[in-house]
């Protein structure tokens, strides 16, 4: 399903919201190119419960359900105080007594609530939740953290009403006495030393076990697959595949180190056919259109916008063609080495204002002062790779990779099944060592593995450099002169000077340039092959002759700071319209 609405009446008052309600948000959260499906809705005991664009029998009881997939869920699953379940979810439990919300151990599907004086709402959409309190009060926080890397920062909403639930964490709202209490587990990063093979077993035990307590009809549910290995370990493990729809996106099939051809390979080898998707076709709809789709389907709670300038047309295809949802990869066995916190502030993109030397305090453009919240800063003694781990597992799952999944989950549902508690709970123990360039899990996947090679970088360079380089996203679209028109548009309105200072603004407006030279997407792409085919060894030792002259920050680029403003000012103007909708 794609989004999930609880509204609980105090006490025992009535619910002043009906079915037909439902059917009003769920017409208006549905993206513009597709057939909204009939919503579910249930009105039990003032406690009105709505699932929009898709759900099936056995994830709805009564005003009980949840978005995402519970692995091996209990008939009581929808009961108040039954056990937590494991999986990659968001699940909405009520009776007469008590509303329950639980999240599973990263957050994958986020929860919002807010609790007034007379309505307990919750839901996996903000936009719903403001559509039923009839109201919008901006949260000025997340313009900072928006402006500086993309995201609306660690838990921030739009409205500053609406908070949401951390990982790992169950809220009770009690419906007597409207009191609420959470319960959150406190997530435990401590590497165990142990030799690699146990931990190796450790590790790939709790895979199996997860792929085998993961239920799914193989006709409901599509697989991208990639020459990487994400997509490969979850087609090996998979229980029942036969009949499973796969896809992939490549400029071909016909490169024998490319992502098509490896893909075609890996599906053949397990009797399934593949599609492949053409990388980097555009919409035939104005860039307008597409930003605003955009928009509308994530609600404006990252910048990601690359992978979408087809105007959804892949995901709209699969809600087209009755895919129920899409099993994706989302993982965190570690990545690239890091020997700092700057390393890790690089790699994971959570620049703040100061690490961009054309920036100057964002109080300076009447923002507020950006920082981590306790849990998240560093602690004494902290390597750099354990703090990755509490970034990426703490903030960038619940809050950017959560964003992704929303984006999708407006078309079809999404699972993720290697963010199991069970996988989670393994990797946090593994040593630093064996999470650089994900060694621990890379071993398990090649053990695995039927002989058939994984993509490698210089595939990537054949990909990104040699096959429709004209529809390549080397040049986002943000930069053509269409994109900076709209942006520009929309910046220089009254309506954005009213939310963002006029110093932000005129800033922004006298920095946007217009990039979408032919010459300069090769010069691009040609660098971004040469580096990928240079010995990795030839690149350091001229990384350590340039290291004194290089500065140790950068420069922001304003092109995407601009548009990220205009994501600011349009989600305004969509949260204001929700609003006033009823």
């Amino acid at each position: 399903m794609s989004n999930v609405i609880l509204v609980c009446a105090r006490g025992d008052n009535k619910n002043p919201y009906s079915i037909d309600d439902i059917t009003k948000i769920s017409d208006r959260l549905t993206p513009d190119n597709i057939r909204p499906r009939e919503p579910y809705a249930a009105n039990e005991k003032e406690v009105l419960l709505g699932v929009f664009n898709g759900h099936k029998s056995d994830n709805v009881f009564k005003a009980n359900t949840y978005a995402g997939n519970l692995l091996e869920p209990s008939e009581d699953w929808h009961r108040i105080g039954s056990a937590k379940p494991d999986g990659s979810y968001a699940l909405f439990r009520s009776d007469a007594d008590s509303v329950e919300l639980v999240t599973d151990i990263l957050a994958s599907r986020t929860i919002w609530y807010i609790k007034t004086n007379a309505l307990f709402i919750a839901s996996t959409s903000q936009r719903a939740i403001v559509f039923f309190l009839r109201s919008f009060q901006p949260d000025k926080r997340p313009y900072s953290w928006m402006l500086a890397n993309g995201t609306l920062g660690p838990g921030f909403s739009w409205d500053k009403r609406i908070q949401s639930l951390l990982p790992d964490s169950c809220l009770t709202l009690c419906r007597s006495s409207w009191d609420i209490t959470i319960s959150t587990e406190p997530p435990v990063f401590k590497s165990v030393d142990l030799p690699v093979e146990e931990h190796r077993e450790i590790l790939k035990q709790a895979m199996e076990d997860t792929f085998n307590a993961m239920e799914l009809n193989p006709a409901e549910w599509v697989l991208p697959l990639s020459g990487g290995y994400d997509s490969r370990i979850i087609l090996m493990l998979l229980k029942n595949k036969k009949s499973m729809r796969c896809f992939t996106i490549a400029p071909d099939q016909t490169h024998k180190k490319g992502t098509g051809y490896i893909a075609k390979k890996l599906a053949g080898f397990y009797g399934l056919e593949i599609e492949l998707v053409r990388r980097g076709q555009l919409s035939k709809d104005p860039l307008s259109k597409v930003f605003n789709r955009y928009l509308a389907a994530g609600e404006g709670r990252v910048d990601d916008i690359s992978g979408y300038y087809d105007g959804f047309d892949l995901w709209k295809s699969l809600h087209d063609n009755n895919c129920y949802g899409v099993v994706r990869g989302d993982e965190i066995f570690g990545w690239k080495p890091v020997s700092s916190f700057k390393d890790v502030v690089d790699l994971l993109g959570v620049n703040f204002f100061s690490d961009y030397k054309n920036l100057p305090a964002p109080e300076t453009f009447g923002l507020n002062k950006m920082s981590w919240p306790p849990h998240l800063k560093p602690n004494d003694g902290d390597t750099p790779r354990l703090w990755y781990n509490k970034i990426y597992q703490l903030f960038r799952a619940p809050y950017v990779l959560s964003a992704r999944t929303d984006c999708k989950s407006s078309y079809v549902e999404v699972i993720n099944p290697l963010l199991s508690k069970k996988i989670v709970s393994a990797a946090r123990r593994i040593p630093d060592y064996l999470q650089d360039d994900k060694k621990l899990y890379v071993s398990i996947v090649t053990e695995l593995s039927p002989k058939i090679p994984f993509h490698s970088s210089v595939s990537e360079a054949h990909d990104k450099t040699f096959k429709n380089l004209e529809k390549t996203r080397l040049v986002d679209q943000i930069s053509t002169r269409e994109g900076i028109n709209i942006i520009r548009s929309e910046l220089e309105s009254k309506y954005a000077r009213r939310l963002l200072s006029d110093t932000l603004i005129d800033f922004l407006l006298d920095g946007v340039k217009v990039k979408e030279t032919l010459s300069k997407r090769v010069l691009i792409s040609f660098k971004h092959f040469i580096k990928v085919v240079t010995p990795a060894t030839v690149t350091s030792s001229t990384k350590s002759i340039l290291v004194e002259k290089k500065s140790s920050k950068k420069n922001i680029d304003i092109n995407k700071m601009a548009f990220r403003a205009y994501m600011i000012v349009a989600m305004h103007r969509m949260l204001e319209s929700d609003a006033s909708a009823l």
